[in-house]
């Protein structure tokens, strides 16, 4: 497998609902074959009979959909996730039912991504530095809110300045029909990233994302995300690996040349593996004080438990060296180095 998948959901602080009812009104599903990926976040609309139902029925009259045209052999192309949708839309509306949807198909033999998007659920793209773009545009109109005061037609103001609405425009289920799809480039160490507007509300969502696509495992990462935001959010992720079998010295010039040629999180990894196997061999001290001052400059962190390995390990390489020769001094730069960077691990 080349590629990691990770998800995440939760219930909104602000929300009431019945007990009977599932108050998370997200709701996600994704599909794994031999050849191909399937991935869908929906987000039931809040005014309509059941958000809970809408967001449930379609992810999974949508995964249905793709199960059924795979076994047929049929292409999970942009018509065909256009036209499941289409069908769908008739089942929500026979229920008063609405909801926010996004959807990718990837064939993992290819280097591209089929996609959907109706309503305010978001797409992105992360590159392999972490930086990510959003592949879809919001379906949402902007109204003034009606006050609750018993002189009805008057709006709602704040400070005699009108407070706007912004609601969802259109949705699978409100029978418009208005839809986006597309496709777009999806290469190896590259990921994707669908959410709900309660996810990427949230005031850390940039940050949050940028250290999940850097670390070694999103589905440990993911489980530390938390959102600021008080609706129901929903994240999931599919990160496409990258094998790299470079060595050391080469990468470091590889980088110094382009920092973003490589993901985060590889980078991780093969420094790693790459000190310890060093100091395995006993290689020099000078090579292992520029690999560590290396992943210091250019801000290579691993996780808490590997830096402390690493850090512990050349402290005691440097305890057997006699004090003041030129390998206790660039073993000492080492450790001094690589404290630097556990303290930051372990205080961020």
């Amino acid at each position: 497998m080349n590629y990691q998948i990770a998800s995440k959901t939760a219930t909104g602080t602000k929300k009431q609902y019945d007990q009977y009812e599932d108050p998370n009104g997200d709701w996600y599903r994704s599909l794994e074959t031999d050849g191909c990926v399937v991935l869908v976040v929906a987000d039931g609309v809040g005014t309509c009979a059941s958000d809970s139902r809408a967001s449930h029925t379609a992810c999974d009259r949508f995964i249905e959909k793709c199960v059924s045209a795979l076994s047929r052999n049929e292409l999970l192309d942009e018509s065909a996730i256009h036209r499941f949708c289409v069908e769908i839309d008739p089942v929500l509306a026979g229920h008063n039912d609405m909801t926010c949807l996004s959807a990718v198909v990837w064939y993992t033999n290819t280097n591209r991504v089929a996609w959907f998007n109706v309503g305010d659920t978001r797409i992105y793209k992360g590159s392999r530095s972490g930086i990510m773009t959003r592949m879809t545009v919001d379906d949402r109109a902007v109204e003034n809110t009606k006050s609750n005061d018993s002189r009805f037609g008057k709006y709602l103001t704040k400070d005699g300045v009108l407070v706007p609405s912004v609601g969802v425009k259109y949705a699978l289920g409100d029978c418009h029909l208005k839809f986006h799809t597309g496709s777009f480039e999806f290469n190896p160490g590259e990921s994707l990233i669908l959410c709900s507007d309660g996810m990427y509300n949230s005031m850390n969502f940039d940050n949050d994302m940028a250290k999940l696509l850097g670390s070694i495992d999103i589905t440990e990462a993911i489980t530390g995300i938390e959102t600021t935001d008080k609706d129901d959010n929903t994240l999931l992720v599919l990160r496409r690996d990258m094998t790299v079998d470079t060595g050391i010295d080469e990468l470091m010039a590889q980088l110094e040349q382009d920092p973003n040629a490589i993901p985060r999180n590889v980078l991780i990894d093969r420094f790693c593996d790459g000190l310890e196997k060093m100091l395995e061999d006993n290689a020099d001290a000078n090579a292992i004080a520029k690999v560590a001052a290396f992943m210091k400059v250019h801000q290579i962190y691993p996780d808490k438990q590997r830096i402390e390995k690493l850090f512990n390990a050349v402290f005691n390489k440097q305890s057997a060296t006699q004090k003041g020769e030129e390998d206790w001094q660039q073993l000492n730069a080492a450790c001094l180095d690589l404290k630097d960077i556990l303290r930051y691990v372990f205080t961020h």
